[in-house]
């Protein structure tokens, strides 16, 4: 459902209009109205929603959701598993924690004191191993796979291709957590023009999705 008219704060008769309480632009609509995952529309209308909201903190909040938005896109349009960060900071803790526990010492005369604790140290970097070679995947990599995925004629270009596509994404994405952070207060204007970066850098796989959709469909 789109909820992007009649739901914004509108200036009183008497008090001037501004640039931050007038309506998305076009292609902002557009662009959400044509991506095919729910999920992705939520979290994209909810960061639009907020910026054009009289919140005082709107471009921080603004910019929590187009981060989370580029964060979800892999696995929900490339079809690649969601990690999040917290997720991938508490499995590189657990062989870390357990070093620490034994104080960082290799001697023969340590290692035959507390035998089960570095054999329990090796078991736990073991399962880390198995779980940074099955299941982790680079944030770089998931994107390039992602694209891959929804459009198997990227799997053709050359490497320039995805390295250029990958320093756009890895500088719109400090971008948006910079802000979120505090870290920088872009205005709102700029702000305008990093999310039509955005848009436009997204809207060329959303639309190849959709081809793919669409051919889908028209083959059942």
């Amino acid at each position: 459902m789109d909820n992007f008219n009649g739901n914004h704060d509108s200036p009183s008769p008497t008090e001037k209009p501004t640039v931050e309480k007038q309506s998305p632009p076009p292609d902002f609509i557009e662009f959400y109205r044509n991506i095919p995952n729910e999920n992705l529309k939520k979290i994209f209308l909810g960061a639009i929603l907020v910026l054009y909201s009289k919140n005082d903190d709107k471009i921080a909040l603004a910019s929590h959701g187009f981060r989370e938005f580029m964060d979800h896109f892999p696995g929900e349009m490339g079809k690649i598993p969601y990690q999040s960060i917290t997720d991938t900071i508490e499995e590189i803790k657990k062989p870390v924690k357990s070093w620490k526990k034994l104080g960082g010492e290799t001697t023969k005369e340590k290692v035959l004191e507390s035998m089960v604790d570095y054999l329990n140290f090796l078991n736990i970097w073991k399962a880390f191993y198995k779980w940074f070679e099955g299941g982790y995947i680079a944030q770089t990599d998931r994107w390039i796979q992602a694209s891959i995925n929804i459009d198997p004629s990227l799997e053709e270009v050359p490497d320039d291709y995805h390295d250029s596509q990958i320093k756009q994404i890895v500088k719109l994405k400090k971008f948006f957590i910079d802000a979120l952070h505090h870290k920088k207060d872009p205005s709102f204007d700029e702000m305008i023009k990093y999310i039509r970066w955005l848009t436009r850098l997204y809207k060329l796989l959303l639309q190849a999705k959709k081809n793919n959709l669409d051919k889908e469909e028209g083959a059942i």
